[in-house]
């Protein structure tokens, strides 16, 4: 990482984005504050003009930094995780002590909305927040829908077990929050995949100190129909939660499992559409991601430790559901259609059911 200190570095990610991507860079010069910053680009081998477009008018600011990634679209891999290296690539490259990610196809919508932040975040008395958030506005052809915080988060210092517990769920997008370069260090740059992205991210910056809730618009959100998520299948969505929750699951505390109320709609569809997905996975796609990770699919399958039946059905479900991407979907998968259903028999004694997974997932791994 660079060693000369602005106080707030902004990422922007581009692929393909030229009828949005002014609109990202420039509601960030045009924020009002007195604070040094840099403005970090990246383009992951855009072929629509709009990496010209970039140079061609923000070459010359000193502020504006762009690097652009090599791309060959013939190595199959999702999408997402193209964009999570190319976040983690600049965030490597970033100076700020105090640090936003925004997407090329989104951009600010206040003019204060950093001033704010930083301003709350450089007093003593709140050296025990991590970052600081606000509301978004979400933008489609169907018009505006600003999101609607609920009043008993707004003007809170919010702990990941405050948002996790709370009985009023909400989404704080990624790119509302700035957030200090501290948590840097706690990020695995050699895999940067295993971050996740977008809202993943946020829960892991949580991990390590409370987000300041403020209740400004200063971020708006283009619901795109080509976006990375709405390109996606429903299989592929519900895998890749799956992979999320499970890395989550053995990388913090058990609390952790509270964060079920998220997953649980994608763990409960991979279980219950078992036969039908392997068919709707792309194989060649996932085997990359695979033959890259597959130590640490299986600590977070293993978790690490034992097996716990002190937590409810689903969760072990989540353990064993992820093996339908990571095997072939003939034989292997026959081993975890075979112990799915046993996990909801209150029948079976808790002892059992525990040896009965641990059985599973070794003739998974062997």
């Amino acid at each position: 990482m660079e060693n000369t200190r602005v106080k707030l570095t902004v990422t922007i990610t581009n692929y393909n984005q030229k009828d949005y991507i002014e609109d990202a860079v420039d509601s960030i010069l045009k924020q009002e504050m007195d604070y040094s910053y840099e403005i970090l680009i990246g383009d992951d081998g855009s072929t629509d003009g709009s990496w010209e477009l970039l140079q061609e008018k923000y070459g010359a600011n000193e502020n504006v930094k762009m690097y652009r990634m090599s791309r060959d679209d013939s190595i199959k891999e999702f999408s997402n995780w193209r964009h999570v290296r190319l976040i983690c690539f600049l965030l490597k490259k970033s100076r700020g002590e105090y640090i936003s990610i925004l997407d090329g196809d989104d951009f600010y919508s206040s003019r204060d909305g950093f001033r704010r932040k930083i301003d709350f975040l450089e007093l003593k008395e709140n050296k025990d927040c991590i970052g600081c958030t606000s509301a978004a506005i979400f933008t489609s052809q169907k018009g505006e829908e600003p999101q609607k915080i609920p009043a008993s988060l707004v003007f809170r210092k919010l702990t990941i077990k405050d948002i996790f517990f709370s009985k009023e769920k909400f989404y704080f997008h990624i790119a509302t929050c700035v957030f200090r370069r501290s948590v840097l260090k706690h990020i695995d740059f050699k895999k940067p995949e295993l971050l996740g992205a977008d809202q993943a991210i946020l829960y892991f910056i949580l991990h390590y100190g409370k987000l300041y809730v403020m209740p400004e618009y200063d971020f708006t959100y283009r619901i795109l129909s080509d976006s990375i998520w709405h390109k996606g299948n429903k299989a592929e969505h519900a895998i890749r939660s799956v992979i999320s929750f499970n890395i989550a699951r053995c990388r913090y505390d058990d609390f952790y499992f509270r964060r079920l109320w998220m997953d649980r709609n994608w763990i409960l569809y991979v279980y219950r559409n078992k036969k039908v997905i392997p068919k709707q996975i792309d194989w060649e796609m996932w085997k990359g991601f695979i033959d890259k990770y597959n130590l640490e699919i299986v600590k977070c399958l293993m978790g690490e430790r034992d097996v716990s039946f002190k937590v409810k059905a689903e969760m072990k479900i989540s353990v064993i559901a992820l093996s339908i991407l990571t095997f072939s979907p003939v034989q292997k998968c026959k081993y975890v259609a075979e112990s799915m259903g046993f996990l909801f028999s209150r029948s079976v004694p808790a002892a059992e059911k525990k040896e009965r997974v641990k059985a599973t997932l070794r003739r998974i791994f062997h």
